[in-house]
C-alpha cells in the first residue's frame, strides 16, 4: 500500500473533483463521437477546456486522433466512476467486472444543463470513505497485477481496464500524483 510518508496527501476539493467530472465527460463524449458539434458548443459555452489536462487538451484539439488516443479516452469512462461515486452521484461503486452504464448516474442531465451550478454545489463523501474505497481498489489492482505478474487466471470479478481506471480516478481524488496526467498507480 502507498505510504503517506512517501508523499504529502491533499485530497482534491469538491470543487475541483467536480470540475474533473465536466473534463472527462467532455473528453469520453469526443473519444465516442469525433464530430458531435455540440460538445464542441458546450464545451465552448461553458469553459470546460479550462479544466482539461494538458494530455486532454491535445487530444480535445486534435481533429483527427489516433486510433490508440479514441480507446484510451474512451476508457477514461471508467476512471469517471469513482469521481461521480465520490460526489454522491452514484449510491455504490458499481462491479468491477461491469463497465458502467450511464443510466445509473442521478442527475447526469442536470450536470450538463447547468456545469457552473454542478460546480457550485458540489459535495464529496467523507475523507474516510473515500480513503477506504482508494485503498479497496489499489487491493483489486494488486490482485490484477499478481493474476498477471505469475499467468495465474484473472479472479472473474475483475476486469483488469476498469479496476486500473477507476483505481486512478480513486488515487487522483485522494491526492496521489501532482496532476491528472501523472497518477502514480504502482502496486
Amino acid at each position: 500500500m502507498q505510504s503517506d510518508a512517501d508523499h504529502e496527501i491533499t485530497p482534491q476539493s469538491a470543487p475541483t473533483v467536480a470540475k474533473r467530472v465536466l473534463a472527462l465527460l467532455a473528453i469520453v463524449d469526443k473519444a465516442h463521437n469525433q464530430n458531435a458539434g455540440n460538445l464542441y458548443a458546450w464545451v465552448a459555452a461553458h469553459k470546460i477546456c479550462n479544466f482539461f489536462s494538458a494530455d486532454e487538451e491535445k487530444f480535445f484539439s486534435d481533429a483527427e486522433p489516433s486510433q490508440q488516443d479514441i480507446v484510451t479516452y474512451s476508457w477514461r469512462a471508467e476512471a469517471l466512476v469513482p469521481l461521480l461515486w465520490g460526489l454522491g452521484m452514484l449510491e455504490k461503486l458499481p462491479p468491477l467486472n461491469s463497465a458502467i452504464s450511464w443510466d445509473k448516474i442521478n442527475g447526469l442531465d442536470d450536470i450538463v444543463s447547468d456545469p457552473e451550478r454542478f460546480v457550485q454545489t458540489a459535495q464529496l463523501r467523507e475523507k474516510e470513505v473515500l480513503d477506504e474505497a482508494e485503498a479497496n481498489l489499489y487491493q483489486q489492482h494488486w490482485r490484477v497485477r499478481d493474476a498477471q505478474l505469475f499467468g495465474k487466471p484473472m479472479p472473474e470479478e475483475l476486469d483488469p481496464g476498469i479496476v486500473f481506471e477507476r483505481r486512478y480516478g480513486a488515487s487522483w481524488m485522494v491526492g496521489w500524483g501532482n496532476d491528472w496526467d501523472n497518477v502514480p498507480t504502482d502496486t
